[in-house]
């Protein structure tokens, strides 16, 4: 299958201190979706209703969905997002298909978040390809 556009972004943190430091970060991207034709939007996670809610999944990668006047995406990330938030606002124009380290509040929780060493990086990566 070929791409016709790809958009990737790389992300590199570096803990410059001599502690722990913890993250639990996530990417925010906004794909176009014209509330009126939100019923052709194809997930194929689980349904989504646009009624304000996150909805956290596990991931599964790559993720490939359809937008009506856009067309076929496929949605690839670290796997050190291990969920997804999709959110709309009722009349938004538009729906966000987040990948993310957990679920709100991971920071908080030394078991789920990443605690990245002292003088050490991690990379995360967020790829979005509009299919040909």
């Amino acid at each position: 299958m070929e791409y016709f556009v790809t958009l990737s972004i790389l992300l590199t943190v570096t803990n410059t201190d001599s502690i722990l430091m913890p993250i639990a970060l996530g990417f925010h991207p906004y794909f176009n979706l014209l509330k009126e034709k939100r019923g052709k939007f194809i997930n194929p996670i689980n349904n989504f209703e646009f009624n304000e809610t996150t909805t956290y999944t596990n991931s599964k990668l790559p993720l490939k969905f359809y937008l009506p006047d856009v067309g076929t995406i496929l949605l690839t990330y670290s796997k050190q997002f291990k969920n997804l938030s999709y959110w709309a606002e009722p009349e938004g124009n538009f729906i966000c298909i987040e990948p993310w380290v957990g679920a709100e509040g991971t920071i908080l929780r030394n078991s789920k978040r990443i605690n990245l060493k002292s003088q050490t990086s991690a990379e995360f990566v967020l790829k979005i390809e509009l299919l040909h």
